[in-house]
This record gives structure tokens, C-alpha cells and sequence, in this order.
């Protein structure tokens, strides 16, 4: 009887022992899973995070903006581009507007920068661009350097003649007077001459031609006063519109004037520089090509984030299902442990 009673005693010891192993097992995964949850829980936060800093970005990149330039006060636009500002069109009316820099030097590619060199070597100011005019005009257009010579010597003949007639006009004498038939020999001469030398220049161009000669007059002739710099970048649009929005670009007007002086063609520029915004060609308007770019990364980001959360929420309640299993468990197990420590105390006592 003493037998049988040791073995039921052992019988329970190693009961007790088996569901204390199985206790400590249980508990050190239910310690496992809370931690996984912890991290689960912050990994959830930083995902919060970035769904956050995603949409502030979106709503930020939804508002930005971008320069139109338009010839009509907004009512139609084109891209702002580096053609548009430095390229003889319509866009234009044929009048450039100067790409300059904080330090007023006139931004061209490379497309001018071998007649930029010819002009003012190293883009430094001071170049003499009655000089070389014809020769880069000539290259730059295709018309015959010739016929850009003879036109300057025209246009330098119809100065000189018209100076000495505006001279003559202003002194004038009444027709009675004796000297009357004189002053008008000279005049009759010399505005004959005026308009012979005009009337050579102008048979010289067409109307295309003369556009583009005083377009590139303005060009230059303000490249020999202010300097240059070569940045290829400019044709690209976007960072044109950057450059400019952000002020590290102004648009500059400039209106020459031709004037003989000292027996040479000289070419006075007045300049009106602004910033772009400033500009009466330049409109801001809601970049809609970059909206439709944004919104596509937007989606496709938050689709990842959004994907990461499920996979979390999911993985988060596979754990707290286990966690509730394995709280039953190790209820269930404490009471039988319970019990078999009371029935050993009985075969003790």
C-alpha cells in the first residue's frame, strides 16, 4: 500500500514538473510575443510618421507654381524657355529678353559661346562690337559679311547726312532772305544724300533679316558692356524656371541705339532689368504636369505604406490570438498545478 502511494506521489511530482516546463515555456513565449507587439506598435508609429511628412509633402508640391510666358495678358501661355527669352519669334515680337545674372552678364549656351569668345574673350566686358559685328552676324545668319559692311557704311552715311540736316533745319532762314537759295541748295544735297544712303541699307535686308540683325544687335552689343556666362543648364526648362523664380536669373530689355560718333558706329543700350515676376510677359500658374507627377508618387508611395500597415495589423492580431490561447493555457495549467500541489499536501499529511 506504502509502494503504491510512493508511485502516486512521483506519479504527481513529475505531473507538476511537466506543467511547470510547460508554464515556463508558455510565459517565455507570451514575454516573446508582448515585445514583437512593442515593436509592431513602433514600427506602426514611424509608418504614422511618413504617411504624415508623404501628405505634407504632397499638399506642399500641389501648390507649386511655374512661369508661363504669354503675349496676350494671360489669356494663353507657353513654357518659359531659354528660346522663347534669347531667339528671334513671335513669342518675342522679335525683341529679347536678356537671361542675365546677379552680376548683369547676359547667360548664353553654347550655341553663341564661340561668338561670345570673338567679342569678349573669357566673358569679360569691354568688347568693341562695331568691330565684329558683321563677322558674327554673317556667321550667325548666313547673310554675306559683305553686304553687313556696305549696310553699316549706308547706315553711318544716312548719320552723318541726317546730322547736317537736322543741323541745317534748325538754322533755317526765312524764305525772303538773300541766303535762302543757298541754305537750300545745301539742304536739297544733303537730304538727298540721307535718303539715298537709307534707301541702299534698306534694299540691302529683308524685313526677316532686319529683325534678326537688330535682335542680335541687342544681344551683343549689351554682351560687349556687361560680360557673359556660358550654362548650358538654362535650356532645360525646369531649371530655367527655378533659377528665376528663385531671383538668380533676371530678365533683362534693352533698346539699342545706333550712333555715329568719332567717325565710327557706336551702339548705345539702355536697360531695364527685373526680376521675373516683374516682367509684364510673365505669368505664375499652378504647375499642372508636375501636379499629375506628384500625384502619381503620392499614390505609389502611400500604396507601400499603406501595404506595410496591413502586413503590421495583421501580423498584430495573429499575436494577440496566440496571446489570448496562451492565456487559457497557462490559466489552465496553473490550476492543474494548483491541484496536484494540494493532493501531494494530503499524502503528505
Amino acid at each position: 500500500m506504502e509502494n503504491k502511494g510512493n508511485s502516486v506521489k512521483e506519479k504527481g511530482k513529475m505531473g507538476l514538473a511537466a506543467s511547470s516546463a510547460r508554464f515556463l515555456a508558455l510565459t517565455r513565449r507570451q514575454s516573446d510575443n508582448k515585445l514583437e507587439l512593442m515593436k509592431i506598435a513602433t514600427q506602426k508609429m514611424s509608418l504614422t510618421r511618413d504617411m504624415n511628412a508623404l501628405t505634407s509633402e504632397y499638399r506642399n508640391q500641389l501648390n507649386t507654381k511655374v512661369l508661363k510666358w504669354t503675349i496676350n495678358g494671360g489669356v494663353s501661355s507657353v513654357d518659359l524657355t531659354y528660346n522663347v527669352l534669347m531667339t528671334p519669334s513671335t513669342y518675342n515680337a522679335n525683341k529679347p529678353y536678356l537671361l542675365t545674372d546677379m552680376n548683369d552678364r547676359v547667360v548664353i549656351t553654347s550655341e553663341l559661346k564661340q561668338y561670345a569668345e570673338m567679342l569678349a574673350p573669357g566673358g569679360a566686358p569691354g568688347g568693341d562690337w562695331a568691330t565684329v559685328r558683321s563677322t558674327i552676324l554673317s556667321g550667325l545668319l548666313g547673310i554675306p559679311q559683305q553686304d553687313l559692311d556696305n549696310a553699316e557704311s549706308y547706315y553711318c552715311t544716312y548719320l552723318q547726312e541726317k546730322e547736317i540736316v537736322d543741323g541745317l533745319n534748325a538754322q533755317k532762314p526765312d524764305e525772303n532772305a538773300a541766303n535762302y537759295a543757298d541754305w537750300k541748295t545745301e539742304y536739297d544735297l544733303h537730304k538727298q544724300a540721307a535718303d539715298d544712303a537709307i534707301n541702299q541699307y534698306n534694299e540691302l535686308f529683308t524685313a526677316d533679316e532686319e529683325s534678326q540683325i537688330n535682335f542680335y544687335d541687342n544681344i551683343f552689343s549689351t554682351i560687349a558692356e556687361k560680360g557673359w556666362i556660358c550654362n548650358d543648364q538654362v535650356s532645360n526648362k525646369e531649371y530655367l524656371n527655378d533659377m528665376l523664380q528663385n531671383n538668380q536669373f533676371n530678365l533683362t530689355s534693352v533698346t539699342t541705339t545706333p550712333k555715329f560718333e568719332n567717325n565710327s558706329l557706336k551702339y548705345i543700350n539702355n536697360y531695364n532689368t527685373n526680376v521675373a515676376a516683374n516682367c509684364n510677359k510673365v505669368i505664375s500658374m499652378n504647375d499642372l504636369e508636375a501636379q499629375e507627377l506628384v500625384e502619381i508618387d503620392y499614390e505609389a508611395e502611400k500604396s507601400i505604406i499603406t501595404a506595410k500597415e496591413k502586413e503590421l495589423d495583421a501580423r498584430s492580431e495573429t499575436l494577440k490570438t496566440e496571446q489570448e490561447s496562451i492565456k487559457t493555457m497557462l490559466d489552465s495549467i496553473k490550476k492543474v498545478m494548483q491541484d496536484n500541489s494540494e493532493n501531494m499536501f494530503k499524502m503528505d499529511v
